[in-house]
């Protein structure tokens, strides 16, 4: 037990230490068409900041998804072009959220609502899978 304790927050700690810091999230929300939305009846704010990608051109964003109450219900990061080219902001379907990743090889990305077990866990762990 002590050691999966001790592991826990040696894996926490050093997330903390060497995480990437996500900034400029105000301009990114509205840049990337983010902010209070409504989807499938229900109030969702979505939040995107920015940070360098460590390789290559570009700049990394997450993308967080929270109910109207401020609870984290997703988490997802994408790479999009520098912010001086041309990028595609966030679309609303009625029940997703659609993003392009410029990383991947089928870039149109998608969230279901409402975010699955896995999305709410994985947007509380403390560090990125």
């Amino acid at each position: 037990m002590i050691f999966l304790l001790t592991l826990t927050l040696g894996i926490w700690l050093a997330d903390e230490l060497y995480e990437t810091r996500y900034a400029d999230c105000d301009d990114t929300t509205q840049e990337l068409n983010g902010g209070p939305v409504s989807i499938g009846g229900s109030a969702y704010d979505i939040t995107l900041c920015q940070a360098p990608a460590l390789i290559g051109r570009g700049q990394v964003v997450r993308l967080l998804v929270k109910d109207s109450e401020g609870q984290k219900l997703a988490r997802r990061y994408f790479l999009i072009g520098k912010f001086d080219e041309e990028h595609e902001a966030l679309r609303f379907g009625s029940d997703a959220i659609l993003y392009q990743d410029q990383s991947a090889d089928m870039p149109l990305r998608a969230i279901q609502f409402p975010p699955s077990l896995q999305d709410w866990i994985m947007a509380r762990l403390p560090f990125a899978l």
